[in-house]
């Protein structure tokens, strides 16, 4: 029985049922297969009724009677394909695999999930907070979004698919995993590499398996991320190896990363070898050398970062390295030995506290920058025997190094505790990058060198007063508060001078002033609304007046109405919303 042909013409037909019975009449497409099934029917009688019953379709005008007959057509087309099917398979039942375990859906309305959706598919800017925001929330849990997640690792935006990969995914369990797998190639590009990243979060086991079998015909992205998917795997330490000599740098970078955490003596001395060559791999043998946990090595590396303490000018590159081979956070012998050095250190420059260059932007002393990478370090573990050691140091000799002692103290001290100890410290020589961490919360010195951000929760109110003391509007100003009368007074004069010669200067704080003291800042604020002389003067500055003016209290109604007439027309539209938010608060 030609079964092509009775499916080429039950397809016909549902075609024409789809498309409506007031047009099967004449049909040309079902007309051409009625030859074919004349002469089948001369072997197999069912081919001949089908053929009368296409017959009767394509020949009746009426659409009522065509639909009938269209209808039987199809019943029985639909008949002889049931009966010539094939029902079951042969052999042993077996129970169906299944990826799924266990899964609780999440309660997440459609407008959540329909903006991290919109996230995942679309582009601009902000995606990535939404996603970041939605896997904070355990959104990812839920199976709608594992499809647009799968697509979003293929995102132009890399930083985005490579969050979604390490983050997102993970979050939906095993069941992701064979549609990770069904979309893999390993000889794909970026996209395929974090697919293999996401198997390997989702399930070690699984990962390890894939990155296995990838690595025999991996482009170099997929290869990379082969290689991280074995770490921590003894059985393939071998396979790992043979990748620590490749010509691609990135993966002998992902080969001596995939090595952390492993103390076989091997791989100690290969790591050691590297260190030694001093070149691009060398921060990346350290890395295996601080995760080892190996006593010996530890001991070994020890002494020869003490043997180099006497010729640090020289020797900063190297010291900076050995530094990197220690992981004090795990080890109380290496906590106690760098707290030791660093307070050596410390000691012998003591005499050095005068010279300019350990001050400045650009203080040049070795023995400085040494202390600053091994204060850092300390700093990581939170251990409170480093932390002490650092608030004493720091806290007394080297001004540079009081950032350090700033960020030790937020993890022991509380607001006031932090001032009693730090406030004097500011006003030495140098101490602007006190100031600057204090005001603002961080500062390029900080960024560059890893510091944590100052939290505004460890700020006393008291500095302002210090600011205040020091002549520091900038300072005063970013941490002045509601009732701060002097300090607001302090803003006011520091204004009146700056506008003698600079217009915008003199505004540029204006909603700190009134923020702080709004009955006795009115006068003041109109002034420089009053000497306001059009769209000149209108800039980012400018926009301080009109968030100080919200910020008054409807007290100030009359006053501000008095002076309506006196505003600007250029700013005058702005001045009079301004009055209606406050006219709205005195309601």
């Amino acid at each position: 029985m030609s079964l092509s042909l009775i499916t080429e013409t039950a397809a016909e037909v549902h075609r024409l049922t789809i498309a409506g019975s007031a047009l099967a009449s004449g049909d040309f497409r079902l007309r051409k297969l009625v030859p074919q099934l004349e002469s089948l029917g001369a072997k197999a009688p069912v081919f001949g009724r089908i053929a009368q019953g296409v017959k009767g379709v394509i020949e009746e005008a009426d659409a009522g009677k065509a639909g009938r007959a269209l209808l039987d057509l199809s019943t029985l087309l639909t008949a002889i394909q049931y009966t010539q099917s094939q029902h079951g398979v042969e052999g042993e039942m077996e129970p169906i695999r299944t990826a799924v375990e266990s899964w609780t859906p999440t309660v997440a309305g459609y407008r959540s999930l329909a903006a991290v959706v919109e996230a995942l598919t679309s582009t601009g800017e902000g995606r990535l907070e939404v996603v970041q925001e939605a896997a904070g929330r355990g959104l990812f849990a839920d199976l709608r979004l594992m499809h647009p997640a799968i697509t979003a690792l293929s995102d132009r935006f890399g930083e985005l698919a490579d969050f979604v990969a390490e983050q997102a995914i993970p979050q939906f369990g095993r069941v992701v995993v064979p549609l990770l797998k069904a979309g893999f190639d390993p000889k794909g590009g970026v996209s395929h590499a974090r697919r293999l990243r996401a198997i390997a979060a989702v399930d070690r086991e699984e990962g390890r398996a894939c990155a296995r079998a990838a690595l025999k015909e991996a482009t170099k992205e997929v290869k990379v991320a082969a290689i991280l998917g074995l770490r921590g795997s003894e059985d393939d330490l071998s396979i790992i190896l043979s990748y620590v000599s490749d010509r691609a740098k990135d993966v002998r970078i992902s080969a001596l990363k995939a090595l952390e955490g492993v103390a076989r003596g091997d791989v100690l001395a290969l790591a050691k070898a590297i260190m030694k060559e001093a070149n691009e791999l060398s921060p990346f043998a350290a890395g295996v050398l601080a995760h080892s946990g190996d006593a010996d090595s530890e001991r070994e590396l020890c002494e020869e970062l003490r043997s180099g303490l006497g010729e640090i000018e020289t020797s900063l590159d190297r010291l900076t390295l050995l530094l990197k081979c220690l992981n004090p956070a795990n080890s109380a012998y290496v906590l106690d030995f760098l707290v030791s050095v660093f307070t050596q250190v410390a000691e012998s420059i003591t005499g050095k506290t005068d010279r300019d260059d350990l001050y400045g932007d650009r203080f040049k002393s070795p023995e400085i920058e040494f202390l600053m990478r091994l204060a850092i370090k300390l700093l990581e573990t939170r251990d409170s025997t480093a932390i002490k050691v650092l608030l004493g140091e720091c806290g007394s000799r080297l001004n540079m190094l009081n950032l350090c002692a700033l960020a030790a103290a937020v993890q022991t001290q509380d607001a006031e505790e932090i001032f009693d100890n730090m406030s004097g410290v500011m006003r030495k020589k140098g101490g602007m990058w006190v100031v600057t961490y204090i005001a603002t919360g961080s500062c390029r010195f900080c960024a560059s060198h890893g510091l944590p951000s100052f939290p505004r929760s460890k700020v006393s109110p008291r500095w302002t007063q210090v600011f205040v003391e020091e002549k520091l509007p900038g300072a005063v100003a970013s941490l002045i508060l509601p009732g701060q009368h002097e300090a607001a007074a302090f803003l006011r004069a520091a204004a009146s001078e700056a506008g003698e010669k600079n217009y915008l200067d003199s505004v540029r704080h204006a909603a700190s002033i009134v923020r702080a003291d709004p009955d006795g800042s009115i006068d003041w604020l109109l002034e420089r609304i009053e000497a306001g002389r059009g769209t000149e003067y209108e800039s980012w500055y400018v926009s301080s007046i009109w968030a100080a003016l919200f910020l008054l209290p409807p007290s100030q109604l009359p006053r501000l109405e008095q002076a309506e007439s006196k505003v600007p027309a250029a700013w005058r539209s702005s001045f009079e919303t301004a009055l209606a938010v406050i006219r709205k608060k005195a309601l």
